[in-house]
């Protein structure tokens, strides 16, 4: 789950929550769920998100909840819950010995890296379920924007070229 969070288009925590395990498609390594607004979104992901998952699968194939259509499964017989997905991402932080992550932190960290790998604003907003020419793209890259604008001038080097 924290791999998912981490890639481009993650889904929110409520939707994370949301998520059934018949719409995950490992053969096209991609996922859709329902989105913020009521609007289905699919997003890929990547080799060891795709690793993660079916390594998941396997496990939750054989956990005594398996019946259930929710993709996440708790440890108090019913599925897992946008509220036990904080509680699961602050024990995790704990056991890495890091300061608390919030699953919001890593959808804007997923847009800066897919910024920083000049993924652009227009495949952004389809993947992470913003309404076209909506502000979000410039509230999300805000934090990062004056990094990627050093990374581009220093690519650039306008003075060397003279």
């Amino acid at each position: 789950m924290i791999r998912l969070f981490c890639e481009p288009g993650t889904p929110r925590r409520a939707e994370m929550a949301a998520i059934l395990l018949e719409n995950v498609d490992m053969r096209n390594s991609s996922l859709l769920f329902l989105g913020k607004g009521a609007r289905w979104r699919r997003i890929p992901f990547g080799i060891k998100t795709g690793q993660a998952f079916d390594r998941y699968l396997r496990v939750r194939a054989k956990h005594p909840l398996a019946k259930l259509p929710e993709l996440w499964l708790g440890q108090r017989g019913k599925a897992l819950t946008d509220w036990g997905i904080r509680q699961m991402l602050l024990r995790r932080c704990k056991q890495a010995g890091i300061g608390r992550v919030r699953p919001h932190q890593l959808r804007h960290t997923s847009y800066h890296h897919w910024r920083d790998q000049g993924g652009s604003e227009d495949d952004a907003e389809a993947l992470f379920g913003w309404t076209p020419g909506s502000r979000m793209s410039r509230l999300y890259g805000r934090s990062t924007r004056l990094s990627r604008a050093e990374k581009a001038a220093r690519k650039l080097s306008v003075a060397d070229r003279l």
